[in-house]
């Protein structure tokens, strides 16, 4: 399913500091029904997804649509962040508790870092991935890391 029309344009998301925005997010989320338990809605607000799209305007990170990584000779995106609203959904379907442990197929580090934020210190979350441009950066720079910004 495509964003709900509650959902902001990037343009109007043009001003704001990261965290305003990622509010503003979270609440348009809310609104449009995709977030529906305190624990989603919590990762939401706590993981700045702009660090997982660091090419990225702070606005197009935050408007709940797909953020373009890596893109083919014809502009084609070859790997991207998933859109908000269907990372929200997701995780609402996967019901995720303290203490699970997650395995993600696809890891681009977003996701991964929601989920993580979900099952807390004592769950776990192995991600896994075919594009070795993906496990490098996912290596290189760990999602802890990212979550400091």
């Amino acid at each position: 399913m495509p964003p709900s029309s509650s959902s902001a344009p990037a343009a109007s998301q043009s001003a704001g500091s990261p965290d305003e925005l990622r509010h503003q997010l979270v609440d348009r989320l809310i609104a449009a029904g995709r977030i529906r338990t305190p624990a989603v809605e919590a990762a939401f607000r706590r993981v700045p997804r702009h660090a997982f799209a660091p090419e990225a305007e702070l606005a197009s990170a935050y408007a709940d649509d797909v953020v373009g990584r890596r893109f083919d000779a014809a502009g084609r995106a070859t790997s991207s962040v998933s859109a908000p609203w269907l990372m929200a959904e997701m995780l609402e379907a996967a019901r995720l508790r303290r203490g699970a442990s997650v395995l993600e197929i696809g890891s681009g580090g977003n996701n991964a870092a929601l989920a993580a934020e979900i099952v807390g210190e004592d769950g776990s979350v192995t991600t896994l991935d075919i594009d070795p441009a993906v496990t490098t950066r996912a290596r290189s720079e760990p999602v802890s890391r990212r979550l400091s910004r």
